[in-house]
């Protein structure tokens, strides 16, 4: 004997399919473009004028982004930890290839939120010829939305900064344990300074 399907049932039904849907509709989307960390919602994006701020250097100096953007373009990398296995590879790449971002006039700075005095071993021990801000109250992490709030540090990010204030780069990376290739970052620079394909 068989049963005519309710109106219950019906709706049941209904609903079940259109959670199927949701679901798969989900797994296709797209990362944000970027690159394959990109896909962390930020407040800010590529073209936006990039929050100013004011930080103190590893030697208690005031740093801001707006005089360091007076003369010229700034890689602003967030990072997790001072002498960190994954950061500690991290900065001394830069340092290595400090120079080929100085012939495409970038500077670079280093957040993290660290103490001072934990920014001045790192810097010292493995000689980095750029500054590191820190940014132990979080606000500017937070204004770059990329404070990993469960752990509450920054998350490993860069911003490329023009001379205009304008944003013309920017990659945050999904795990805290990745960070991108040296070559595939300084190209990524070149690129969005229009020198590169």
């Amino acid at each position: 004997m068989t049963h005519k399907p309710t109106a219950a049932r019906d709706k049941a039904i209904a609903v079940f399919a259109a959670i199927l849907v949701a679901v798969s509709l989900a797994g296709c989307r797209k990362p944000a473009a970027g690159g394959r960390g990109d896909v962390r919602t930020t407040p800010i994006k590529a073209g936006d004028k990039a929050p100013d701020f004011t930080l103190k250097d590893q030697d208690g100096h005031d740093v801001s982004l707006k005089d360091l953007t007076a003369d010229s373009a700034v890689l602003v990398a967030f990072y997790p930890q001072d002498d960190s296995p994954v950061c500690t590879a991290e900065m001394k790449e830069f340092r290595d290839m400090y120079g080929e971002y100085n012939k495409l006039g970038v500077q670079i700075v280093g957040i993290s939120t660290n103490s001072l005095e934990s920014h001045m071993k790192f810097k010292r021990k493995h000689e980095l010829p750029f500054p590191l801000l820190s940014d132990e109250s979080k606000v500017v992490t937070k204004a770059y939305g990329v404070l990993h709030e469960k752990k509450g540090v920054s998350r490993r990010s860069y911003f490329l900064v023009g001379n205009d204030g304008v944003i013309r780069y920017l990659f945050v990376e999904q795990y805290q344990k990745e960070k991108r290739g040296k070559d595939e970052l300084l190209a990524s620079v070149k690129k969005a300074l229009g020198g590169g394909k």
